[in-house]
């Protein structure tokens, strides 16, 4: 083999080489970063009593409120009582100066002196009349005792006629006097002495005080539909007003329509509230809030812990550090927590911060508790 022959041989070797031994190694495969555990905090469902309020507006009214007018004409002679006086029930308010009216009893009461007289005369000459003819038949006749019998009558007639008229005439005048219907304080006053006083006809009123009794207030609000069948007299309720905000007044519910109104499609209720101190005004507006259920023990959770789907509920639970998407069953909330009556048993670890950015089966590091 001459050297050129011998050169090629040696070039092919080394190729061959080189080949065998680039096949015998592998290709390197970029390394794959693990995904990082996302911090979260949790929160453990709490047992504990829950309860769903309603909470709606309403204007506080006297317990008893009234618009004192005359039944009677005449000018105010005198009044005794101003805006914020307190007066008790039977009260002189207010009197009528009627004259007229006063000159009529007047009359009346001379009237009745004069037929109470002939009244006893009758009954004296009937009495008469009946014994003498007892005693002697001839002396006197049988029509004239049925006579005067029939006179005596007409004549205790005319005394219970005029005894009524008296009495008519004795209201008329206690109508020009106004009194107090109940304990209270008066509110508003609308005449001064002097003032022509006309009776009321149709829509003209002719009022002189209002009266209200404010030992309570009472309260109309308007429940919803849905909430009616939770109404009953042993509902608690709680009054705050925008005058008192620190102050807190408790009751139950006093009575109810137990009908809806169509339009609005909600039942008046009311609740009476004790103001003996008389702190709450008629007028003031405040809320109030209604207990309509109740839970005693019941399993909770934040209502922020809980997300939802059309499907239904659901929340993330720590699990061996990985979130878990766990389907839950809800009862009633309060709005600020809810009850968990399926799904968890009590001692699971919820995402409350940071549910928002997990999924199903990602890491997690519990960074806190809420």
């Amino acid at each position: 083999m001459n050297r050129s022959s011998r050169s090629l041989a040696a070039a092919l070797a080394a190729a061959l080489l080189l080949a065998s031994s680039g096949c015998g190694r592998q290709e390197a495969k970029p390394a794959v970063a693990e995904p990082s555990a996302v911090s979260v905090t949790v929160v453990l469902p709490k047992r504990q009593t829950l309860t769903r309020t309603l909470r709606v507006p309403g204007t506080l009214q006297a317990i008893e409120e009234a618009i004192l007018q005359a039944k009677t004409s005449g000018y105010l002679s005198r009044i005794t009582v101003d805006r914020g006086d307190d007066v008790r029930r039977g009260e002189l308010l207010a009197e009528i100066s009627v004259p007229e009216m006063k000159k009529e009893y007047e009359a009346m009461e001379a009237r009745l002196k004069e037929v109470e007289a002939d009244l006893k005369l009758r009954e004296i000459t009937a009495q008469r009349l009946a014994s003498v003819r007892a005693a002697e038949p001839g002396a006197v006749t049988q029509q004239q005792v049925d006579e005067a019998q029939g006179q005596l009558g007409v004549a205790e007639a005319t005394v219970n006629r005029t005894k009524a008229e008296l009495a008519r005439l004795q209201a008329l005048m206690e109508y020009a006097r106004i009194r107090a219907p109940f304990d209270g304080v008066v509110t508003n006053r609308f005449v001064d002495p002097g003032a022509l006083i006309q009776l009321p006809t149709g829509s003209a009123q002719a009022p002189i005080v209002t009266l209200a009794n404010m030992d309570r207030v009472r309260v109309f609000v308007d429940v919803p539909e849905p909430d009616v069948p939770f109404i009953t007299r042993e509902t608690p309720t709680r009054l705050v007003v925008d005058a008192l905000p620190s102050e807190t007044f408790t009751a139950k519910v006093t009575r109810f329509s137990s009908a809806l109104d169509p339009k609005t499609r909600t039942m008046k209720t009311e609740i009476d509230f004790p103001n003996l101190n008389h702190s709450l005004r008629p007028g003031m507006f405040g809320a109030v809030t209604l207990e309509l259920e109740k839970r005693e023990a019941a399993l909770t959770l934040p209502a922020s812990a809980l997300l939802v789907e059309k499907e239904g509920s659901y929340v993330f639970t720590v699990v061996n550090g990985a979130a878990r998407r766990t389907a839950v069953k809800t009862g009633f909330t309060d709005g600020i927590l809810v009850e968990i009556v399926g799904g968890l048993a009590g001692g699971e670890s919820v995402i409350l911060g940071g549910k928002g950015t997990v999924t199903d089966g990602m890491p997690v590091q519990v960074g806190g508790r809420a």
